[in-house]
């Protein structure tokens, strides 16, 4: 995944744009859940399922080094 130079303001912060594929069939569900109206963007799914693959990624390192004490 390469990096864009371009930055946006968001509410949220600073956002940087990233550019990756995903195949086709992928693109094609992200696209009905956009049009059914579960995300009013591909953008938008992206983001959440971002923050919860960090948060189940925190989770997880957690529960690790929890097991090691």
């Amino acid at each position: 995944m390469r990096r864009s130079r371009k930055k946006a303001r968001d509410e949220e912060g600073d956002l940087v744009k990233v550019n990756f594929r995903i195949p086709m069939r992928e693109y094609e569900e992200m696209l009905l859940a956009v049009k059914t109206g579960s995300y009013s963007s591909i953008s938008e799914l992206v983001r959440h399922a971002l923050e919860r693959l960090v948060l189940e990624y925190r989770e997880g390192v957690h529960a690790a080094l929890s097991k090691r004490r």
